[in-house]
């Protein structure tokens, strides 16, 4: 399905190899949750796919594509949205799967933008309305949200579904009715076992399916990620954290994330290494924190420097005292950030002093 549509729809020197390609990526490489193994996959597809392609590295084609459709979209640039590798995988996936009626779940750690992807692609896609020219010919997306919990049902599941079929049934322009399944994994845990009727909601043809979005914080039974395309979201590495940093504090003052790129290249070393430190401790709360903390670690650190504007100035010809400001800025940052266990700021500031 894929494959053909990658075939009709993108022009390419080459279509074959292009849409091979393309499927390939979206099939198999984003379902995999270790970088370690995409990385070995990657060279593995690359080897096999010599008979018939030039290409040396697999992941071109596809990123090219992710990033010519993903800088089309609306971001409210002014609220710091990093564009980073997550997102960018997150909202291509979405736009290509919701076209094409393929059900779609992404798996991912809080904070790894599921339900912002979602939002975009949402207030992106407005059928003839649409910000974008090319996005007008796409269909308007329409919302069926069911929030999964402990006691979800089989029944309030199909409801949504019905709902979602009964108005694109009686829809007369491409208008895309999707069904959002907001914490399946919540879902999972129901004694009721309400995501059984996923398993045939799911398995119908094209023309009695809604499309399908559900996002998940942890893995879900193979029964179920098996009857859709999946997208697992593998941990940041310090590169995404580095592209991470510099887009929000870019968003938030591109004049300061540049002046000041030491200061917020010196948070994310330090948020990198204490969250590595805190997995090697045996206990319950060695993920209290994660990337919204980061998130807002990068947004506070860039307020307090334009807040601070007159000072910096002040301090331009006296370095010792501006870069003392920095550090003040950063430590503050972060313990505004880090606190809630016994010894998180401590902990976290010691390094970035290190740092």
């Amino acid at each position: 399905l894929l494959f053909e549509y990658f075939i009709k729809n993108f022009d390419s020197d080459k279509k074959i190899e292009f849409s091979v390609n393309m499927a390939l990526y979206l099939c198999y490489y984003l379902r995999i949750n270790d970088k370690e193994v995409r990385y070995k996959l990657k060279e593995n597809l690359k080897e096999k796919l010599k008979e018939f392609s030039q290409n040396e590295n697999f992941l071109k084609i596809p990123e090219t594509q992710v990033e010519n459709i993903t800088k089309q979209m609306v971001l409210d640039e002014s609220k710091g949205i990093a564009l980073n590798r997550a997102l960018r995988e997150n909202l291509f996936t979405i736009f290509i799967c919701i076209t094409n009626k393929i059900p779609l779940i992404i798996v991912g750690k809080p904070g790894t933008s599921k339900s912002l992807s979602i939002q975009i692609v949402y207030n992106t896609m407005k059928g003839k309305n649409s910000e974008n020219e090319f996005f007008k010919d796409k269909g308007k997306i329409y919302r069926y949200y069911y929030q999964g919990s402990e006691a979800s049902t089989a029944e309030g599941i199909k409801q949504v579904f019905d709902k979602a079929k009964k108005n694109q049934d009686s829809s007369k322009n491409n208008d895309i009715n999707l069904v959002f399944f907001d914490e399946m994994g919540l879902a999972e845990r129901s004694s009721n076992n309400p995501l059984k009727v996923i398993h045939y909601l799911l398995e119908r043809d094209q023309q009695n399916s809604v499309p399908f979005l559900g996002i998940s914080n942890w893995k879900l039974d193979a029964s179920k990620i098996n009857r859709a395309l999946n997208l697992s979201i593998t941990d940041y590495d310090i590169n995404d954290l580095k592209e991470t940093a510099n887009s929000i504090a870019e968003a938030l003052d591109s004049e300061f994330s540049n002046k000041y790129k030491e200061l917020f290249e010196g948070l994310t070393k330090t948020y990198n290494e204490y969250i590595i430190s805190k997995r090697q401790d045996i206990q319950e709360n060695r993920d209290f924190h994660g990337n919204r903390d980061f998130y807002n670690l990068i947004k506070n650190a860039m307020r307090e420097l334009i807040n601070k504007k007159k000072f910096l100035k002040a301090f331009e010809r006296n370095k010792k005292k501006e870069k003392n400001l920095l550090i003040r800025i950063g430590l503050e940052s972060l313990e505004r950030n880090f606190d809630g266990l016994e010894d998180s700021v401590d902990r976290i500031k010691n390094i970035f002093k290190k740092i």
